[in-house]
């Protein structure tokens, strides 16, 4: 069995790619039965799955249960890949590229990191099919001759895409036998040439060239998948990138995560945190605890630094931390932990949907005062103290989100306004701001190119105007779905003076009974005069036929666009 790793499969099950390696360990004992010497690369292959087999499944005494079910996770089927990545033909190569074939390294590697280019507003499966023809595309690459293999296979096993439990046991499996048979490839497979044998070219692949991994596609759920983390930690020590989606996960697991890969430096975090009254869920023993897989009694129930030491410390250092939808009114020893553990090193934090209260955000802001971006959206319980001092602790806001907090006002925006004067993206929508945050944003924002504001009560279309006319040249996104007061007065101000603009939504906006009104003679002023603009929202508006909005969308993207998520 040639030791050369492939692309993942992520259509590939667990029990796919296990059974074809039982399958190598039957032929490997009729071999030996019939007095055959197999090679040793065969024998690392069949030693390497079985071992990985044990870690998986547990022990004989089941303590763990099987592993080994496939995700019935969605992913890009192999005609939908082929269909936008054909892949290369039969022609004989030219002179041209054979002299490609031979191009310096840091070139190649120029060349191959366009491949890799930051995934566009997509929805989830598009994205998805994009990175597996970006993985497929660095494959092709790596096959072209042994020079080419140096220097796309690191890009191409740096961030590898993974949306199956499958796919994450092949990656495992083949990081393993790749250590199993030595970085050198003295003992990899042999291909046979005639009479003698030639050996393979090394493959350079190693467990230590992932340095990113999203698992956020494939739910997680301890005690069951404790052992697939604890190993997938242990597969890969050099990991500065991870995100997890993980149902009541436990402290002694993230203390494992990071002892084990003490580089990560952006963590992120779905699920629910494990906590006391899951007890009556685990299998225990006789007062109600879990024995942990090393056999140690962890309830992991209080969350502590005691408790955790090296996921605390590694709280210290991150740069990002990703805990969206973690509640905090159901897990508020763990956000303790996180408010008394983060340190001055973290850029960017998402607290969305986590349900926390000011004095946290007051907290984080006092030991983080270098943050970049901070998502907040959807704490209904936070309020402008909060997010005033936020500002005052943090000068260096570039992005904040505040979708959906319903407690805030001017008096934040404002605070935010005057005292960050980097910002750059902001997302007040659904909030009781008005038109005092677009005034202060207008007179204080130099920087904004990315403004979200659906659904505020404007009281003047003034304000509008006046933040036109300040900081419209520099805007590039713009949502304000549901705001009565902009009419064509507005439209006419946006075309005239916004000529970066990329992104518009004006849908539900105008009120024609108040005299706020738009037509469809302003929208083509704005198409005219807005030439970089991609995509333009105007469903529900009044004084639009839906002929002219059908027409409009052949001519124009009329897609809805959001605040980007955190993309670090």
């Amino acid at each position: 069995m040639k030791a050369d790793n492939t692309a993942i499969d992520n259509a590939e099950t667990a029990d796919d790619v296990f059974s074809r390696t039982f399958g190598l360990c039957a032929a490997l004992l009729r071999t030996f039965r019939d007095g055959g010497s197999p090679c040793k690369a065969d024998l690392e292959t069949a030693i390497c799955a079985a071992d990985l087999c044990l870690d998986l499944c547990g022990d004989s005494n089941g303590s763990e249960p099987n592993l080994l079910s496939g995700s019935t996770t969605a992913s890009p089927s192999n005609s939908e890949i082929q269909s936008l990545a054909k892949p290369p033909g039969s022609t004989p190569p030219s002179s041209s590229t054979l002299r490609a074939a031979t191009l310096p390294p840091e070139l190649l590697r120029f060349v191959f990191g366009y491949v890799t280019g930051p995934i566009p507003k997509l929805d989830p499966h598009a994205a998805s099919l994009q990175r597996a023809i970006e993985q497929r595309t660095l494959l092709s690459c790596a096959a072209v001759n042994w020079h080419w293999k140096q220097s796309a296979t690191p890009l191409l096993w740096r961030d590898p895409h993974v949306v199956s439990r499958g796919a994450v046991k092949y990656l495992i499996l083949g990081a393993r036998l790749n250590k199993a048979l030595g970085s050198d490839g003295s003992d990899c497979g042999r291909l046979k040439r005639g009479n003698g044998v030639a050996r393979s070219p090394s493959s350079p692949f190693t467990s230590h060239q992932v340095q990113r991994l999203d698992l956020r596609d494939i739910s997680l759920e301890e005690p069951k998948d404790t052992r697939l983390l604890r190993i997938i930690a242990d597969t890969f020590p050099r990991l500065r990138v991870l995100r997890l989606h993980v149902g009541h996960f436990r402290q002694s697991t993230l203390n494992h995560i990071f002892s084990s890969c003490p580089d990560i430096d952006i963590f992120s975090l779905r699920g629910s945190a494990y906590q006391d009254s899951d007890r009556s869920r685990v299998r225990g023993n006789g007062d109600g605890g879990h024995r942990g897989v090393n056999g140690d009694e962890s309830w992991d129930a209080v969350w502590s630094a005691a408790a955790s030491p090296a996921f605390a410390g590694a709280l210290c250092r991150l740069e990002g931390l990703d805990l969206y939808n973690v509640s905090y009114e159901t897990h508020s020893s763990f956000h303790l932990l996180i408010q008394t553990s983060l340190g001055s090193s973290l850029r960017h934090l998402n607290l969305g949907r986590t349900w926390v209260v000011d004095e946290v955000i007051i907290a984080i802001a006092r030991r983080c005062p270098e943050l970049r971006g901070v998502w907040l959206e959807e704490n209904i319980a936070i309020t402008d103290a909060s997010v005033s001092f936020l500002a005052s602790a943090c000068p260096h806001l570039e992005t904040v989100k505040l979708r959906n907090c319903i407690g805030l006002t001017d008096v934040c925006i404002v605070e935010i306004a005057r005292r960050c004067r980097n910002l750059q993206a902001l997302g007040i929508s659904y909030s009781r701001c008005s038109d005092g945050a677009l005034r202060a944003l207008a007179r204080y924002s130099q920087n904004l190119h990315t403004l979200f504001m659906n659904d505020l009560s404007l009281e003047s279309e003034d304000s509008v105007v006046e933040l036109i006319q300040q900081r419209g040249a520099g805007l590039k996104s713009w949502g304000m779905c549901g705001c009565d007061v902009v009419s064509d007065r507005s439209i006419t101000a946006i075309s005239r003076i916004c000529k970066q603009l990329e992104e518009l939504d004006i849908g539900q906006c105008g009120d024609p009974d108040a005299g706020a009104t738009i037509t469809e003679d302003g929208i083509e002023e704005l198409v005219k005069g807005c030439r970089k603009l991609k995509t333009l929202v105007v469903h529900d508006i009044d004084g639009l036929s839906e002929e002219y909005v059908e027409t409009l969308g052949k001519r124009i993207c009329t897609t809805q666009f959001w605040l980007e998520p955190p993309g670090w």
